[in-house]
């Protein structure tokens, strides 16, 4: 009983009872229902009632459409809760909170049980995170499942489980269905499974290393997008083509050609709004005494996380800690990443998109 009782396990049960206080309190209150979570509400309905579909929302830029996996993930909430529209949300907010116990998790795991706590903890009462845990909307679960995608890639990559690679590409084909801008953890996946290759792995084949966990992660992939694969193959790729066509050909360019401003827009988002609900870049957008914590502070913590990510790195690599080499490496690739993403990104940036 001891055991169990330490201030570990105390501290993040208390964590846990707060994040779903602060995301399921309320919930039918504090939800978000509008137009796109009425159509939503509707076609789970719909399928509940034998209208089942391969075509999942619509974006709401770009004329084109996701996945349909999320009306799947909505249909048992509302049956259970009578065809009320706040069962799915509060299926979103259950996600959410054990979302909390998954950055502990991965936090304890990587670095230590205080990093994991502390990450808990903001995680738990941040109001941006907990204003997208408390409706139903096919991008709130994804926190979820991307982690889930690199703790399992992780355990893949390390311990050479083919079963697992298969996992990272199921999770991942999930991701993009909930929405195509997970598409560009291809550029976490990959170039993890690459660089452990040449840094851990060198005494193995490519074709063991690299190619047979490819091969596994893109059936796995194909298998979680099978659905929205079928329309597809159906309708001659018309969501492929009117998605690459949004990007590369169409939309408004909101950085003017200028990357510092774009750059600064993404660490505005990932440092400022998510962790500490720091006003938008919109509301800033004239010299104010905000200025400094909505723009240029978030910036240097972002800044300062890259070089207390690379110091760590050096140091780990020197000192040849093989084990913590391999989870900041992972971490490393995923901030970066997401950075250069979206900051060679041309078009409007949101907060849910972090």
């Amino acid at each position: 009983m001891k055991k169990f009782l330490t201030f570990q396990n105390i501290y993040i049960a208390i964590i846990i009872i707060v994040a779903g206080v602060l995301r399921l309190y309320k919930i039918g209150d504090y939800m978000t229902f509008l137009g796109d979570e009425g159509r939503d509400a509707l076609v789970a309905y719909n399928i509940l009632h034998g209208h089942l579909t391969l075509l999942g929302p619509t974006a709401s830029i770009g004329g084109f459409f996701f996945g349909p996996l999320y009306y799947y993930f909505m249909v048992p909430f509302l049956w259970l809760f009578h065809y009320d529209p706040v069962g799915p949300a509060v299926m979103i907010g259950i996600l959410g909170t054990i979302t909390v116990w998954f950055v502990y998790k991965i936090g304890r795991e990587f670095f230590s049980p205080a990093v994991g706590l502390l990450a808990a903890t903001f995680y738990a009462i941040a109001p941006v995170i907990i204003m997208y845990s408390r409706s139903s909307w096919n991008p709130n679960p994804i926190p979820f499942f991307a982690l889930l995608l690199i703790y399992v890639l992780y355990k893949a990559v390390t311990q050479r489980n083919k079963l697992f690679f298969f996992l990272v590409g199921l999770i991942w084909g999930i991701l993009v269905e909930l929405h195509f801008v997970t598409g560009a953890l291809v550029l976490v996946i990959f170039p993890y499974i690459f660089l452990y290759k040449i840094l851990f792995a060198k005494k193995t084949s490519w074709i063991s290393s690299v190619v047979i966990p490819g091969f596994f992660i893109i059936v796995g992939f194909i298998i979680g997008m099978l659905p929205y694969l079928g329309f597809e193959v159906r309708h001659e790729f018309i969501n492929a083509r009117n998605f690459y066509t949004f990007i590369f050909h169409s939309g408004k360019v909101t950085s003017q050609g200028n990357p510092l401003v774009t750059f600064g827009n993404v660490f505005l988002r990932l440092f400022g709004r998510l962790p500490l609900n720091a006003p938008s870049i919109e509301k800033v957008a004239k010299i104010t005494p905000s200025l400094i914590y909505s723009y240029i502070f978030p910036t240097l913590l972002g800044i300062t996380s890259l070089g207390i990510f690379f110091w760590q790195i050096v140091t780990a690599y020197k000192t040849k800690q093989k084990n913590n080499l391999e989870k900041l490496l992972l971490i490393l690739i995923w901030l970066v990443g997401g950075i250069l993403i979206f900051g060679l990104y041309k078009k409007a940036i949101y907060d849910y998109y972090f």
